[in-house]
C-alpha cells in the first residue's frame, strides 16, 4: 500500500477509473491496524493481507479472485527436498513457520537465514547511528526491513519488536533506547544461532527447463515489485525464493540480474529489470 509517488490506495481509484472493474487487487500491507482494511475496501480494493506475508493466507485471498482453470505445472522432481539435512533447533526462530514460508525448501530456507545473519547482524548499530545523525528517514527504513526480514525467516519475537521499533521512530518517541537495546538483544540471539550452522548444502537436484506455475509465482512477483519500489531490502529474501522456483528457466538470468543490483542498493535498476521481463511476458 506505501509506495513512492502512488499509494495503493490512488492507483486503485486510478485502475477503477478505466472502467476495469472486474480486476482483482489484492492489498498487501504491514500496517495491521484497525480501519486500514475498510480504507482498502473503501478504494475498491478487493482483499487486504498482512505482512510478513502468511503463504496460506496468501492462497487462500488469491482463490477467493482467481477463477479455477487449466494450468501449466512445473514438473516435479520427487523427494529433492529430503536430500536436504534437517536444521537443528534455532534461538529466537520458529522453523516451521519459516520453512512454510519458502514452500518447505530446506535448501532455499537455509540460504535465507545466512543471508539474514550476513546482511542485518550490525543493524541496531545502524540504526542508533541513523539517530545520532539525525537522519530519520534512515533508521525508519532499516527498521522496517528488519521487521520484514525477521518475519520472513519466522523469528517472530524479533519481529514485534523491530516492529515497535519502526512505530516509535516513527512517532518520534522520546527514548528508544530500551527497544533498541531489547532488540539487539534478540537480534544478536538469532544471528548467533545462525552463524552456528553448517554452510548451506549444494543443491544437486536436476535443473529443468518445464514451465513454471504462473499462479504459484504471481504473488511472489507482485511483492517483489512492491517492495522494489519501496526500496525495501526485504525484496532480495524474495528474489531468493523466487530462484529458487525458476532454476533451468528464462527467469533464472532476470532473477540473477535483480539480485546483482540488490546487493549494490540500486533498486531502480532491479525495478527496470523487473518491468522489462513483465513487458516481455504480457
Amino acid at each position: 500500500l506505501q509506495m513512492p509517488e502512488m499509494d495503493g490506495y490512488v492507483a486503485t481509484r486510478e485502475i477503477r477509473k478505466t472502467g476495469n472493474q472486474s480486476l482483482p487487487i489484492i492489498a498487501m500491507s504491514a500496517d495491521a491496524m484497525s480501519g486500514v482494511a475498510e480504507r482498502c475496501f473503501e478504494a475498491g480494493l478487493n482483499d487486504y493481507v498482512t505482512k510478513p506475508i502468511d503463504p496460506q493466507e496468501l492462497f487462500t485471498a488469491l482463490a477467493r479472485w482467481i477463477p479455477p482453470g487449466t494450468r501449466t505445472r512445473r514438473q516435479a522432481i520427487p523427494d529433492a527436498l529430503d536430500t536436504e539435512p534437517a536444521l537443528p533447533a534455532l534461538p529466537g526462530i520458529d522453523i516451521v513457520d519459516g520453512l512454510a514460508r519458502v514452500g518447505g525448501n530446506r535448501a532455499t530456507y537455509h540460504k535465507l537465514l545466512l543471508k539474514f545473519a550476513h546482511n542485518n547482524a550490525n543493524t541496531m548499530t545502524e540504526i542508533r547511528a541513523a539517530l545520532q545523525q539525525d537522519d530519520m528517514e534512515r533508521a525508519v527504513r532499516l527498521a522496517h526491513t528488519l521487521k520484514g526480514v525477521a518475519g520472513n525467516i519466522g523469528a517472530s519475537a524479533l519481529y514485534q519488536e523491530a516492529r515497535a521499533l519502526e512505530t516509535a521512530l516513527k512517532e518520534q518517541y522520546p527514548d528508544p533506547a530500551a527497544l533498541l537495546e531489547n532488540g539487539d538483544r534478540l537480534l544478536q540471539q538469532v544471528v548467533q544461532g545462525i552463524t552456528a550452522l553448517e554452510p548451506a548444502p549444494v543443491s544437486v537436484t536436476e535443473e529443468t527447463t518445464a514451465s513454471v506455475d504462473a499462479a504459484t509465482l504471481a504473488p511472489l512477483v507482485a511483492r517483489l515489485r512492491a517492495l522494489l519500489h519501496e526500496d525495501d531490502m526485504e525484496a532480495a529474501d524474495v528474489v531468493t525464493i523466487l530462484r529458487a522456483q525458476v532454476k533451468g528457466t528464462e527467469l533464472a538470468q532476470p532473477l540473477q540480474d535483480i539480485e546483482t543490483a540488490l546487493g549494490q542498493y540500486n533498486f531502480e535498476t532491479a525495478l527496470d529489470i523487473l518491468e522489462h521481463v513483465l513487458e516481455d511476458k504480457s
